[in-house]
């Protein structure tokens, strides 16, 4: 109940309607419409080593940092109405600070998407206190598929991750 209250707070009142009158006068004002979303790459680190994964180009060493982050969404918020915001990477649970962010940004939601490998029950039980962020949980198919990509075990992981997130609503 908390995730879908803060879904409807957050992505549908914040970013749909209050979002969207900052978004109107933002495109009167500069001749343009800004977004209805950012994409955050908040690290290119991950616990896994993909087949074929695009981040593997990137340096791991440079995290974008917190402040940054900050800024850019606190700018986006007052300026265009941006309340939607979608975090790739590399895996953003190896960063330490991410549920801090996304805690001081409670009027956000965020779509994030991860191998799930770290969520276990008490990252779900985090994530559903904070109730503006969904996971969104990569696999390549079955157990097969995933495991072929991915390494042995991680389809197995990313399905116990879905049940920890179901288990803390």
């Amino acid at each position: 109940p908390h995730c879908r209250d803060k879904f409807v707070r957050n992505f549908i009142v914040n970013a749909g309607i209050i979002g969207l009158n900052k978004h109107t006068a933002y495109a009167k004002k500069y001749g343009y419409e800004p977004p209805w979303f950012l994409l955050f790459s908040p690290t290119m680190r991950c616990n896994l080593n993909c087949i074929g994964c695009s981040n593997r180009q990137y340096s791991k060493d440079t995290d974008l940092p917190f402040e940054i982050m900050d800024r850019v969404l606190i700018e986006a918020k007052k300026e265009m109405g941006i309340y939607f915001i979608v975090t790739e990477g590399g895996e953003t649970f190896v960063r330490q600070d991410m549920l801090d962010f996304y805690a001081k940004h409670n009027d956000t939601f965020f779509q994030l998407y991860t191998n799930g490998t770290l969520i276990d029950q008490k990252m779900a039980k985090k994530l559903a206190r904070l109730g503006n962020v969904a996971p969104v949980i990569s696999v390549e198919g079955f157990e097969k598929e995933t495991d072929a990509r991915r390494g042995k075990g991680v389809w197995q992981k990313a399905m116990h991750a879905m049940n920890n997130l179901k288990a803390a609503g």
